[in-house]
C-alpha cells in the first residue's frame, strides 16, 4: 500500500499566511471596472481606480504566501483579471455556483502557474468566504460586529464627482475589511478548536478529524474498482412531495443535526476489513455491513417506499422490480418492511465495524450548546464543522471540471479525452487519483442512516412533503431537544406545494418562505401562486463564468433572463393534472427498472414490430416450431402462441 493511500493522524499547523480583504466595484451592468481595494489593517489599505496598477501591485513580494479573500470570488476575480494576459497564469478551481479559488506563483515581478525557481515561496491564492458559509457581506458584518455601510444610491454607476468617489471608496474598503475580518475570525476559531484552517470548510473539518479524533488508527484507501462500486451505492437526501396543492395550517419540523446524529449514533464499516464475493446469497447482507448489487422487489402497497433508485437523472423511491447497489443497513430494513431480494450479484462486506465519529460529534455538539448559551458567533462555526465532515469521505475524483485559458497547440490537445473550447477557454473533464481520505463507505452509510430516519418520520407524521431532514405535515408531532431531536421551525398558516424544492409557505406571523430551485430571483407569495397560470419568471441575473464565455459576454455581466417553472412532478404518480387543488400521489411502479406504463408501451411496440416483420415473411416460418399449427392446439390462438414464444426475449 503506497503512502498516498493511507489516512492517518496529522499535526495541527498554525496559519502562517497573511490575509488580505479584496473587493471590486463595477458599472455598466458589471462590464466596466470602477475601483478596488486591498485591506490588511486600518493603517494598511490600498485603493485603486486602475486595474493594471492593482495587478502590478499584486505581483510584489508583499503578497508571497498570502490569501486574498473576497465574498463571491468569481465576481471580484473576473472583474479584475478577465481579458488580462495574467489570467492564464492562474489555476482556477471552479464550482457549480462560482469560483472556489485561483492560485498562482509570484516570481520575478510576474505571475507563473509553475514557479521557475524551487526556492520561491511566492504562492498567491484568492479564496472565497462562501467556501465556508453562504453569507452576504452584510450578514458576516453583523455576526462579527463589523457592519456594512449603507448602499450608495449610485452604486453600479461610474462616480460623477469627488463626493461620489469618496462615498464609493469608503463603501468598497469596508466590504474588503469585513471579508478579511470574517475569514480571520473563522481561521482563529478553527485553530482554537484544533483544526488546521484550509481553503474550504470541508477540508478544514477533515483536518480537525485527523488532527484530534483519528488517534493512532490508520485507514487504507481501497482500489478504484471497489470505490466505483461504493459510489454507485451513495445516494443523496430524500426530497419528495407526497401531496401537492394549496394547504392550510401545517407544521414544519426539522431533525436537529440529522447527519451528525447518524455519525454519533451508529457504527460504520472498518475499511481495513474489506472482502468481496459474487455469491448469490443474502448471508453477507444479514451478517456484515457493506454494499450489494441486488435485484429487488418493492411491495406495491407502500405509500413511501424506502429504497432510492436513479431514473432519468432523478432520485425516485419506487415500488416494483429494479436493480441497484444498496447499503446492507438499508437492505435489512427493506426486508423488514416487505421488500424481497430476488438476486444478489455482487457484495462488498466488512468483517468489523467501528465508531470513528463518536468523539468528533460529541465534542463539537457540546461546544455548540455552550456557545449557543453564550450567544457567541462561535456557535455558527461549530455547527458548520459538524455538518461538513461526512461528505469529504465521498468526494468524487472522476470527471472533475476544469477551465484553463486556451493556449494549446493541436498536438497538446491529444492529452484530453474530451474537451470543448468555450470562447478563449478550454473546458474539459479530468479523472484524478482518489485522495487518501476517499472512504465512500462512510459517506454512503451516513446518508443511508439519514434516509431511514427521515422515512420513518415521514410515515409517522403522514407528511405532505419532505426534504432531507425536514417535513411538512398536518399532525402535531412531539418536540424533543438535543442531538437528533425534532424541532418545530414554523407553524404554517397557508401554503402552496408544487413539486420538490418548489413551494411557497406563509407562517402564522405572515413571514414568507419561498423556494424555487433553479430561479435566482426573489419571488413573492402572490407571484408564486400565479405560477399555475403564468409559469415564466423574468428577472435580472449575473452571468456565470461558463455561460458568459460561451455567449461572448463578460463574467458577472447583468442580463435579462427568464425561466419557465415546471409545475408537473415526475418523481411520483399523480392521478390528475395539477390545478392547485390539494391532491395525493402514489410511488412510481417499476418493471425491471422501467416505469410500468413505459415498460408496457415498449413491450407493445416491440411485439408489434416483431409480429409485423414475421407477417412480411410468413412463408419462411411455415413449418417451423414457432408456427407449427399442429403444436398450437385448440386452447391457444396463433397470436397467443407467438406472444408466449417471444416472452423470454422481452421479460
Amino acid at each position: 500500500m503506497v503512502r498516498g493511500n493511507i489516512l492517518k493522524k496529522t499535526k495541527r499547523r498554525p496559519v502562517k499566511r497573511k490575509i488580505y480583504g479584496f473587493d471590486v466595484e463595477t458599472c455598466d451592468n458589471n462590464k466596466q471596472f470602477v475601483c478596488a481595494s486591498i485591506y490588511e489593517s486600518d493603517d494598511k489599505v490600498w485603493f485603486f481606480t486602475d486595474k493594471r496598477e492593482l495587478i502590478t501591485f499584486l505581483k510584489t513580494k508583499r503578497f508571497w504566501n498570502s490569501y486574498i479573500v473576497a465574498t463571491n470570488l468569481q465576481f471580484d476575480f473576473m472583474a479584475l483579471f478577465y481579458g488580462e494576459p495574467e489570467m492564464k497564469e492562474f489555476d482556477l478551481c471552479p464550482r457549480s455556483t462560482g469560483l472556489m479559488s485561483a492560485k498562482t506563483k509570484i516570481y520575478g515581478q510576474d505571475f507563473h502557474k509553475r514557479s521557475k525557481d524551487k526556492r520561491s515561496r511566492g504562492t498567491l491564492t484568492f479564496i472565497d468566504t462562501m467556501n465556508y458559509v453562504g453569507m452576504s457581506v452584510e450578514k458576516m458584518g453583523r455576526l462579527i460586529g463589523n457592519f456594512k455601510l449603507e448602499k450608495p444610491p449610485f452604486l453600479g454607476q461610474y462616480p460623477k464627482d469627488q463626493h461620489q468617489w469618496s462615498v464609493i471608496k469608503h463603501y468598497n474598503i469596508q466590504d474588503s475589511k469585513i471579508s478579511r475580518a470574517f475569514i480571520s475570525f473563522l481561521f482563529d476559531a478553527f485553530y482554537e478548536l484544533g483544526a488546521s484552517p484550509k481553503e474550504t470548510l470541508a477540508r478544514t473539518a477533515l483536518s480537525l478529524f485527523t488532527n484530534k479524533y483519528i488517534d493512532n488508527n490508520v485507514y487504507f484507501r481501497q482500489k478504484k474498482e471497489v470505490l466505483e462500486d461504493l459510489f454507485e451505492a451513495y445516494y443523496g437526501g430524500r426530497t419528495e412531495a407526497f401531496r401537492r396543492g394549496r394547504i392550510g395550517k401545517r407544521h414544519y419540523y426539522d431533525i436537529n443535526s440529522l447527519y451528525p446524529t447518524m455519525m454519533h449514533r451508529y457504527a460504520f464499516p472498518d475499511p481495513n476489513t474489506h472482502n468481496m464475493t459474487y455469491k448469490n446469497t443474502t448471508k453477507y447482507i444479514r451478517m456484515f455491513e457493506g454494499v450489494s448489487l441486488v435485484e429487488i422487489f418493492s411491495p406495491t402497497d407502500q405509500k413511501r417506499p424506502l429504497l432510492p433508485y436513479r431514473y432519468n437523472k432523478k432520485l425516485i423511491f419506487p415500488t416494483g422490480t429494479f436493480k441497484g447497489w444498496y447499503s446492507h443497513v438499508e437492505l435489512r430494513k427493506a426486508e423488514e418492511i416487505g421488500y424481497k431480494i430476488l438476486k444478489v450479484e455482487k457484495t462488498h462486506y466488512y468483517k468489523r465495524t467501528i465508531r470513528p465519529f463518536e468523539g468528533y460529534v460529541s465534542d463539537l455538539y457540546s461546544e455548540r450548546l455552550k456557545y449557543q448559551a453564550e450567544g457567541s458567533p462561535m456557535e455558527m462555526v461549530v455547527k458548520l464543522l459538524l455538518n461538513s465532515l461526512y461528505g469529504k469521505f465521498g468526494q468524487k475524483y472522476k470527471a472533475k471540471d476544469n477551465f484553463v485559458p486556451f493556449n494549446h497547440t493541436i498536438k497538446e490537445l491529444d492529452q484530453y479525452d474530451a474537451f470543448e473550447r468555450i470562447g478563449g477557454f478550454l473546458y474539459y473533464k479530468e479523472d484524478r487519483e482518489p485522495s487518501n481520505f476517499c472512504i465512500p463507505i462512510w459517506a454512503l452509510y451516513v446518508t443511508a442512516y439519514g434516509r431511514i430516519e427521515i422515512t420513518k418520520l415521514m410515515n409517522e407524521a403522514d407528511a405532505d412533503y419532505g426534504d432531507t431532514d425536514s417535513i411538512i405535515c398536518k399532525r402535531e408531532m412531539p418536540v424533543t431537544k438535543g442531538l437528533g431531536g425534532l424541532k418545530e421551525e414554523m407553524i404554517i398558516r397557508k401554503g402552496l406545494i408544487i413539486r420538490p424544492k418548489c413551494y411557497a409557505l406563509k407562517s402564522v406571523d405572515d413571514e414568507e418562505h419561498i423556494k424555487i430551485k433553479g430561479v435566482a430571483a426573489k419571488v413573492s407569495y402572490i407571484r408564486f401562486e400565479r405560477l399555475l397560470e403564468d409559469p415564466v419568471i423574468r428577472y435580472k441575473k449575473f452571468t456565470k463564468f461558463r455561460e458568459a464565455v460561451r455567449r461572448g459576454l463578460i463574467p458577472n455581466e447583468i442580463i435579462e433572463t427568464s425561466r419557465k417553472v415546471g409545475i408537473e412532478d415526475d418523481k411520483r404518480v399523480w392521478v390528475t393534472d395539477f390545478d392547485g387543488t390539494l391532491q395525493c400521489s402514489v410511488p412510481i411502479e417499476l418493471k425491471d427498472g422501467i416505469p410500468l406504463d413505459k415498460y408496457q408501451e415498449l413491450l407493445k411496440i416491440s411485439n408489434e414490430t416483431f409480429i409485423s416483420e414475421m407477417d412480411k415473411d410468413m412463408m419462411v416460418y411455415k413449418g417451423s416450431d414457432l408456427l407449427d399449427e399442429n403444436m398450437i392446439g385448440d386452447d391457444i390462438t396463433k397470436d397467443e402462441y407467438i406472444e408466449n414464444e417471444m416472452s423470454p426475449v422481452f421479460w
